[in-house]
């Protein structure tokens, strides 16, 4: 493998800290800084609920219908 050598998919401008570790610069302690606080919580948005399908029960049917509300199951 050759020195230069970068992985298929990774830019040569994505950050890697164990390439690059940071330095006392200006930019490493601001990159330093926003690393550190912690993220927002953010709260779970409800999914609208999706339709259940069942699979027809009558001979040479076989496809997928809507369940119907009062099946328990």
């Amino acid at each position: 493998m050759s020195a230069g050598y970068e992985p298929p998919g990774k830019a040569y401008r994505e950050f890697d800290p164990l390439r690059f570790p940071p330095c006392e610069c200006e930019d490493c302690r601001r990159r330093a800084a926003l690393e550190s606080q912690p993220l927002p919580p953010t709260d779970p948005v409800p999914a609208p609920e999706q339709p259940r399908y069942v699979r027809c029960p009558m001979l040479g049917c076989g496809r997928l219908h809507p369940a119907l509300p009062d099946d328990p199951g």
